[in-house]
């Protein structure tokens, strides 16, 4: 794929993102209250979070789904205030960082080409992934950048005989982060 074309592209995924931040119909169309039901409970974790009264270690009412997304949201709010395009801005920052963990595992893994043509994939992605990417129910794109992350670290660790600790220390961080946040991480750090 002609670089140009690459930025193109990854410029188009960037400002779809960007203008379904901005504008709610774009990101709650056609979903049914319980998701947004999610997003308020994640706002209210981040509440009592700035305010001193709760810190969670797992999405109100659930003994799983790790709490990560209300502490990136509390920070937030901290510094922005609270409101839903604060709480929105946490998936929209990790969409962006997943942009660039693809990219940086394809090219690993595989070639530029390659790389430019998952990380062009998934800058332009169906509506319906862009939606729940960029919802804050409780850590959904932030288990996906979290699984990229343990597998660039798990290549640069066992693939590429990179056993220095602040390596290791990075697959370890980044592989009990991503179980806390959705155990359905385990699938892929036992593997």
């Amino acid at each position: 794929m002609n670089r140009y074309v690459f930025f193109a592209m990854l410029l188009a995924g960037v400002l779809m993102r960007t203008a379904m931040l901005m504008d709610y119909a774009l990101v709650d169309g056609g979903d049914v209250d319980v998701y947004l039901a999610d997003e308020g409970v994640v706002g209210l974790m981040a509440l009592h979070i700035v305010e001193g009264r709760s810190l969670p270690v797992f999405f109100y009412g659930q003994e799983y789904l790790g709490a990560l997304e209300a502490y990136c949201a509390a920070a937030l709010f901290a510094v922005l205030g609270p409101g839903l395009e604060t709480l929105r801005l946490v998936p929209y920052l990790f969409s962006l960082a997943l942009l660039a963990a693809v990219y940086r595992f394809t090219y690993r893994a595989y070639s530029v080409a390659a790389a430019r043509w998952a990380t062009s994939i998934v800058a332009v992605a169906p509506m319906y992934f862009l939606q729940w990417n960029l919802k804050a129910r409780g850590g959904f794109v932030e288990h996906v950048v979290l699984l990229f992350l343990v597998m660039i670290f798990f290549w640069r660790f066992y693939l590429e005989h990179d056993r220095r600790l602040v390596t290791a220390a990075a697959l370890g961080v980044s592989a009990g982060v991503s179980l806390w946040v959705n155990q359905l991480a385990l699938s892929y750090v036992l593997v």
